[in-house]
């Protein structure tokens, strides 16, 4: 768990990378990508810790079915509920929390989780607009070139 915290440097280490600029957004883009994965993973492996001590909270499939079996299926399908749940925090969709604390608990992790999703977003948006400033600028070049041939009246058929 320590060791999660010298990713951090991953950043330093895209910054001093000898690439191009697009080699280095695209690093950031899958280094977001990483990220937010951990942070679900983390995220499902708190709530389903913290819902296990008392086994009260259910998925609303269970209720639905009327199935409560949540707690004594295997490990792979807690984990992958405890994944999509997380999900649906991060996206702050409802959890329906059987207790106090766990609405609490939820409360704070859908807030957490705003400012993930926010952080996510805006992150995209400046490696995307990024990564299309070189085509911008190429087809503002296009543009003046083309905006000059017509003010100075080049007629391109002269050239042939």
């Amino acid at each position: 768990m320590l060791k999660t915290f010298r990713l951090l440097r991953f950043t330093k280490v895209i910054s001093y990378l000898n690439a191009t600029e697009h080699v280095k957004l695209s690093l950031k883009l899958f280094k977001l990508i990483f990220y937010l994965i951990v942070y679900i993973h983390l995220q499902a492996c708190v709530w389903f810790y913290f819902t296990k001590l008392d086994e009260t909270w259910f998925p609303i499939i269970d209720l639905i079915k009327s199935e409560f079996e949540f707690y004594h299926h295997g490990a792979v399908f807690t984990y992958c509920h405890s994944v999509w749940h997380s999900v649906s925090i991060l996206n702050g969709d409802d959890l329906i929390p059987a207790t106090a604390a766990q609405a609490i608990v939820a409360s704070f992790l859908v807030f957490i989780g705003e400012f993930v999703h926010a952080h996510i977003l805006g992150t995209i948006s400046v490696v995307l607009t990024t990564m299309n400033r070189r085509a911008n600028k190429f087809q503002e070049t296009i543009e003046f070139a083309t905006s000059t041939m017509k003010t100075i009246k080049l007629d391109p058929k002269v050239h042939n």
